[in-house]
């Protein structure tokens, strides 16, 4: 370790020496650390925050031409503070959030205006300043200087930034990266000039009250005449509460302070006719769109870090080496025969000895170090946000729906489809994250589960469901909550059907869906008739039978005794309805005839003889049998011609 550090300030002198800079204090004084520390502790709504990053960038990002070549150094004086960056790239993704939030309630509303909810580029505050334009346009910038500090690429002064997509701020970014020569170093640098500083980012209007409210000494001397408004003490302000009373004492007025403000941030109502009107892509446009460049970027560190690891162990295998070497012993003579020795006898003796190859561990410790940089510890705040914006507004509309007066047959179809269409265009965008990218799973799932109270009545789009789910665990993972087979009671049987096919759906898939199915709401409609309910018997103890038998792999035993009670619940569900509207009570019969040829045929497998056990105890607990009465009558014991009589009072 005193060696690394020791290299690493040899790096920094020799960087001074090249640059043939004076600095004769330790290099914990440079300018650029102290910028770093004021943006870790300044208060998040302070005026000057985008100036302060500005400056720590154009800092970072430094770059001089030498020998008609640009050399980046800035980035190098974190070498030893690696810590000190982490910390400020957390800063930077925590104020993405905080302005985020402040955003939120009139988001559609500025995205519309702005005609950003498409293209997702960020718009001109300078007429919106004080409001949600301003902390939309400075949240997207805090964005962008998120992936400035996380991606390597910027700090090879060859990469062209112009093929980077619009979320990095191309233009500011380029700003930064400008190189200069040894002689205009310092002109160049963004506080000489107010045209280089970017005063569009900052609220003006907040700086000229909070300079104007701010009690130093002397201040009432030039107001002359002028009284400054009493400030309020809201959740934004950067001053806390011993500041507001000094405010108040050093204005010039009498008037005694109003009490202080607490605002509640609340939602905002549903946008009523507004957000049935408009289309998938204006509602979630530029979710999609973050949500696929974030995970974009988790493949490439993914692939990245696998590509490293494939290098280590290829180098590893090479580390140690073996090296032939010869070596002479010479023996003297002791007691030479007849008092005769020319000379010490010499034996060469030739080895192998295992030397480390020291080009291979320099590789491999460069290996370790690029793989600790492109690790992603923690999820990027700004998804969250995301994805709660996305659910949030088809919350709003299912919210909508819900108002609408049932006669209005068109509105009604107009949400319907436009939550079906927002959900394609979710999963169209999003089926290639699915799996490796959490975040849009999840935003699948709430997407799925908020559509699903818009087609809850709607018969047409379970078969729609259906068909987008067959052989796709995947997309099963995050559709289930949408698929609602009760909706289409005529074609429910199908459903089933189709959902029990094990070539259609694997067992991970039917563990989703089967819990979608009600027999009991199903068995009190006209389609549940004698043939249908006896089709329905079979192919359910078809699939147990099968899931059964399929217990002798060991490693799914528990998924498949999960299926088996799924497709076994259903039964006892449409059983128990039944019995309860017959006069003679025989429905039961039905079920334990399927059971006694379903164990039969499973005798001999261990696990599934078990199992069949656990049948024959939700069976006697829902007739209110012993579990041997039912196993008597299942045995030899009994004559199968009983099972023909009413044997059971239920």
């Amino acid at each position: 370790m005193k060696e690394k550090n020791c290299l690493l300030e040899a790096d920094i002198a020799t960087l001074f020496k090249t640059l043939n800079a004076q600095f004769k204090k330790p290099y914990d004084y440079l300018c650029i650390y102290r910028w770093a520390q004021h943006i870790l502790v300044l208060p998040s709504e302070h005026p000057l925050l985008p100036l302060y990053l500005q400056i720590f960038f154009h800092l970072y990002f430094a770059s001089l031409i030498i020998d008609d070549k640009s050399i980046m150094y800035g980035h190098l004086l974190f070498n030893r503070k690696q810590d000190l960056l982490y910390r400020l790239r957390d800063r930077v993704a925590y104020l993405q959030t905080y302005y985020g939030r402040h955003q939120i309630p009139t988001i559609i509303q500025t995205e519309k205006a702005n005609g950003s909810i498409k293209s997702g580029k960020s718009t001109d505050s300078t007429g919106d300043k004080a409001g949600t334009g301003h902390d939309e346009n400075l949240r997207q910038l805090l964005y962008a200087m998120w992936l400035w500090i996380g991606d390597l690429d910027l700090l090879n002064a060859d990469f062209d930034i112009i093929s980077l997509p619009h979320h990095y701020c191309i233009d500011r970014l380029q700003s930064c990266r400008k190189p200069s020569t040894l002689e205009d170093k310092e002109a160049h640098q963004p506080w000489n000039s107010m045209d280089s500083l970017w005063i569009d980012m900052v609220n003006q209007n907040d700086l000229k009250d909070s300079f104007l409210h701010f009690p130093w000494e002397g201040a009432e001397k030039f107001f002359k005449g002028y009284v400054p408004d009493i400030p309020f003490v809201d959740n934004r302000s950067i001053y806390n509460q011993d500041l507001y009373r000094m405010t108040l004492a050093t204005a010039s007025t009498a008037l005694q302070p109003p009490p202080l403000l607490s605002p509640v941030y609340t939602s905002p109502p549903p946008l009523k006719k507004e957000i049935a009107a408009t289309t998938h892509e204006e509602l979630l446009g530029s979710v999609i769109e973050d949500i696929c460049h974030h995970a974009t970027l988790l493949q490439k560190h993914s692939a990245h870090q696998s590509d490293l690891d494939t290098s280590y162990i290829d180098h590893i295998t090479r580390l140690y080496i073996n090296t032939p070497n010869t070596k002479t012993i010479k023996v003297a003579c002791s007691n030479p025969p007849q008092k005769v020795c020319k000379g010490p006898a010499e034996i060469e003796i030739s080895i192998l000895s295992v030397d480390m190859d020291q080009e291979i561990k320099q590789k491999l410790m460069k290996n370790r170090e690029l793989s600790k940089k492109s690790t992603i510890d923690s999820i990027d705040p700004s998804i969250c946000f995301k994805i709660l914006t996305g659910k949030r507004r088809i919350s709003d509309l299912t919210d909508y729906y819900s108002e609408i007066d049932k006669e209005d047959k068109e509105e009604i179809e107009r949400c319907i489809r436009l939550g079906w269409s927002c959900l394609n265009y979710a999963l169209d965008n999003l089926e290639n994250t699915i799996g490796f990218f959490p975040p849009s799973e999840l935003f699948l799932r709430q997407l799925s589960m908020l559509v699903s109270k818009l087609i809850i009545h709607e018969p047409l789009y379970a078969r729609k469901i259906l068909d987008r789910m067959k052989g796709n665990e995947k997309i099963v993972s995050t559709l289930y909550a949408a698929f609602l087979p009760n909706s289409d009671p005529e074609h429910m049987l199908y459903y089933y059907q189709c959902v029990s096919d094990t070539s259609v759906f694997n067992s991970q898939s039917q563990s989703y869906l089967l819990p979608a199915f009600d027999m009991s709401v199903w068995s009190r409609t006209v389609y549940s008739t004698k043939e249908a309910q006896a089709l329905f018997y079979q192919c359910a103890f078809s699939s147990i039978k099968y899931w059964m038998i399929s217990m002798l792999d060991q490693e799914e035993v528990t998924v498949h005794e999960k299926i088996c009670h799924h497709h076994y619940r259903l039964v006892v569900e449409l059983m128990t309805v039944l019995l309860s509207r017959q006069l003679e009570k025989t429905e039961h019969f039905i079920v334990l005839g399927h059971i006694k040829a379903l164990l039969n045929t499973t005798r001999n497998i261990a696990q599934a003889e078990k199992f069949g056990q656990v049948l024959i105890d939700i069976l006697a607990e829902n007739l209110g049998y012993s579990s041997g009465e039912v196993s008597d009558l299942l045995s030899d014991k009994v004559d199968d011609g009983l099972l023909q009589q009413d044997s059971f009072v239920y």
